[in-house]
């Protein structure tokens, strides 16, 4: 089992959001259905200042899921006060939430078996009771600019300047171009 209580990726953050990580490990730890615990995000990233959040990915025993996921209010208090906590639109998986110290800490929540195909491919191990981080796929080579279709996309979301009452974008093409080019 991998327990890391002071990972460096957190370093950037201030004192509060390091007793925050230390709450939620504390809470994980003896937890059995919590299988692994990492940090997301910037942090994961390695792009994190002091103005980030906390971003956590919680691994939950499949069995167990459901009712973890219903209650992951509980499980939040249990690791902090909250002044907010909202689950995000159209997910019972992720919530965000902010504290009474004014630490803003997202979290993610997945069955263990999920793991693998996770989207979240950038994580760095906090707690890892089963070694699922060895089952995540390395990290997909970023998007680059280059063809027609990051064309169109970056076409379709420029800023917009009006001209003659019609909106027309930084290239010279109104916004029916856009939609005509989009639908070839």
């Amino acid at each position: 089992m991998l327990i890391d209580r002071e990972p460096r990726a957190i370093e950037p953050l201030p004192a509060a959001y390091h007793a925050l990580l230390t709450r939620a490990l504390d809470a994980a730890e003896p937890d059995e259905r919590v299988r692994g615990l990492w940090l997301a995000g910037s942090l994961a990233r390695g792009v994190a200042d002091a103005g980030s959040d906390l971003d956590l990915i919680v691994a939950i025993r499949d069995y167990d899921f459901d009712a973890f996921a219903a209650g992951w209010r509980d499980w939040l208090s249990a690791i902090t006060p909250v002044l907010l906590a909202k689950p995000i639109p159209n997910s019972n998986l992720i919530f965000s939430a902010l504290t009474e110290a004014c630490c803003r800490i997202d979290g993610v929540l997945e069955p263990a078996s999920r793991t693998p195909t996770s989207f979240s491919r950038y994580r760095t191990p906090v707690l890892d009771r089963d070694g699922l981080t060895a089952l995540v796929p390395a990290p997909a080579e970023r998007c680059r600019p280059g063809g027609d279709r990051w064309r169109r996309w970056h076409v379709a979301h420029a800023p917009r300047r009006q001209r003659h009452g019609v909106h027309h974008r930084p290239d010279g093409l109104s916004a029916a171009q856009v939609r005509a080019a989009s639908n070839r």
